[in-house]
């Protein structure tokens, strides 16, 4: 699969998640279930984009919060950008971990952020 390939499927699944979650609202178990799953995948996307980004700068992959910074230190994205990526990081580490029991506000800021995570998940494939 050609570089551009691997970035544009990344992408278009993003799109997907994100159009779920901007036509649904958490309604009982079943939609909580199923928006955290997609803000789950959205972010881990995002993580992947940026993994790619580094290996393909031939740059060694790290953890996720070293590699957002690999990258704003290129200057491919701000730091403003590389803080809400890392925000969003930990966001999906609480949804996965289920951390005692999750903050609903702390989630539903993530969900409504949903739209500018794709922004910069853009930026970084198509840089």
């Amino acid at each position: 699969m050609k570089q551009e390939d691997r970035y544009l499927t990344k992408v278009e699944r993003f799109i997907k998640e994100e159009e779920f979650i901007m036509t649904h609202t958490i309604e009982n178990d079943v939609t909580e279930r199923a928006l955290l799953y997609s803000l789950q995948v959205s972010v881990e996307i995002s993580m992947d984009i940026v993994a790619m980004k580094i290996r393909d700068m031939g740059l060694k992959v790290d953890d996720d919060a070293t590699n957002i910074d690999k990258i704003a230190g290129k200057g491919i994205i701000s730091q403003e950008e590389a803080d809400f990526l890392k925000e969003m990081n930990g966001v999906r580490n609480f949804v996965v971990h289920r951390y005692d029991r999750l903050d609903m506000n702390i989630v539903n800021e993530a969900i409504s952020r949903i739209h500018e995570l794709k922004g910069i998940v853009i930026k970084v494939a198509e840089h």
